[in-house]
């Protein structure tokens, strides 16, 4: 046992310690604890001069109605400890309970949660424009239809006739077939079919009404279908075609440029980024440990306003964890953890380092802003004597030195994740094109229908 001289330090006997596991801050089993706060403390007692008992204890401590504490601050509050490693996050109940010693850091409260990934997009054909702007492109080409057809029926009848030829008949070949001179009796044969087929015929082909053509036409132009179209002597006409040949051809170059940026750069989701987006979502749950300052600062929210942000994170909350180390199951799970931002930061520094990989992120809007220090009994002679090391420390410099191992590899993995960009190009998948294999799909199994009804109404109404 050392003994010290200074006045203030016990001479008898060793100092109770309380020590929890809190990563990164306290790890480690009883009693062979590491961290840097725990070999800050280290530190600060060789500097002193005593011996010390280590009493463990996970939980840093809630009050009870009846105004006592649970966990490390009740063991400052019945004096079973002196000192509480920690570290102990400074709240204005807890300091009527104990005592804090200097700040060793200060940070706020954030959402540690698996880091989201590109997946495949089943509607990702379509996102390159907005649904108003595929309205719009509907619209347009219903007008551009109509339009047409004022033009067509509104034109002589020698170029409505040349006009209609045209676009009913825009799929024929581009060539001529020639036969040979047909015989008497073959002339004799075709007369007479063309006289029973012209019998069947009520109107000529061209006096019809011909909008469905001119929509197959406005459509084939709006996919950049290959059409030769020889237009009649209406300008009017021919500034519509032209026009909208123009359009067309702008829509496609800017859909097919957006959904190439869409590929390359991929947009990634993510969920939420603060408490009430947090709150506002229902796919991802969330939990924190058992009697940290988290678990009093939401619940006691909770009472005071239960449709606040933080009421709702107390009143929705998956579970509360028992202990720190069911994080790691739980993040594994999908479910986020409220934590200090310090310890998220860590954890994930961590992970980097072991598995080369960015496997979770933190919210960047964080909440509760905390200090958070060393807990010791009313009273305790050992706070001037801590404060004063820990203030000359930080002056130093030596308090950041400590800390700032924890944050090592961390800043690759703070990198926005709006836009996920990859050292690898991501091969894409058959979840890709589910979208536009779907639609196929589904216009065959219309067109099916529609082939099964039209039999059905020729066989039971035969012309």
């Amino acid at each position: 046992m050392a003994l010290v001289a200074e006045q203030g330090i016990p001479k008898e006997g060793c100092i109770p310690v309380a020590v929890g596991f809190w990563s990164p801050f306290v790890e480690g089993t009883f009693p062979n604890y590491t961290g840097p706060v725990f070999e800050l403390f280290k530190v600060i007692q060789q500097k002193l001069g005593f011996c010390y008992e280590l009493k463990m204890n996970v939980y840093w401590g809630i009050e009870l109605p009846n105004g006592t504490w649970t966990g490390m601050m009740g063991m400052l509050q019945r004096k079973e400890a002196e000192v509480a490693i920690g570290p102990i996050g400074v709240t204005y109940d807890r300091y009527n309970a104990a005592e804090f010693s200097s700040p060793i850091f200060m940070t706020d409260q954030t959402i540690l949660y698996l880091r989201p990934r590109l997946e495949p997009d089943l509607m990702g054909f379509v996102k390159p424009f907005t649904l108003l702007v595929w309205l719009g492109v509907l619209a347009s080409t219903i007008l551009v239809t109509i339009m047409a057809l004022v033009v067509v029926k509104t034109t002589p009848d020698r170029l409505s006739k040349r006009f209609h030829n045209t676009i009913t008949n825009f799929a024929q070949p581009a060539y001529e077939v020639t036969t040979p001179s047909p015989t008497i009796h073959a002339l004799e044969d075709a007369s007479q079919e063309s006289s029973r087929t012209s019998a069947r015929v009520a109107t000529p082909p061209h006096e019809k009404n011909n909008s469905s053509s001119l929509f197959l036409w406005s459509f084939m132009i709006l996919v950049g279908q290959g059409l030769v179209i020889k237009l009649n002597r209406s300008e009017t006409l021919r500034t519509i075609v032209a026009l909208w040949f123009m359009t067309t051809f702008i829509l496609g170059s800017v859909y097919k440029g957006n959904l190439k940026a869409m590929l390359i750069a991929p947009k990634v989701k993510i969920p939420f980024d603060s408490l009430e987006e947090l709150v506002a979502q229902h796919d991802t749950k969330w939990s924190f440990p058992k009697n940290s300052i988290i678990h009093s600062f939401l619940e006691a929210s909770y009472n005071e306003d239960p449709t606040s942000a933080r009421g709702k994170a107390w009143q929705y909350k998956s579970h509360i964890m028992s202990h720190p180390n069911e994080l790691d199951e739980n993040l594994r799970k999908g479910i986020a953890g409220l934590f200090a931002r310090t310890s998220s930061l860590n954890y994930i520094a961590r992970t980097f380092s072991m598995t080369g990989s960015c496997g979770y992120s933190v919210a960047r809007k964080g909440f509760m802003t905390v200090i958070y220090s060393m807990g010791f009994t009313k009273g305790s002679p050992l706070l001037p004597k801590f404060n004063r090391l820990i203030t000359s420390m930080t002056e130093l410099g030596v308090m950041e030195k400590i800390l700032s191992p924890m944050y090592i590899n961390v800043s690759h993995c703070l990198q926005p994740q709006d836009t996920e960009l990859s050292m690898t190009l991501r091969p894409l998948a058959i979840g890709d094109f589910l979208g536009i294999f779907s639609l196929f799909g589904i216009g065959a199994a219309t067109s099916v229908v529609f082939f099964i009804l039209e039999i059905i109404v020729n066989f039971r109404f035969p012309k």
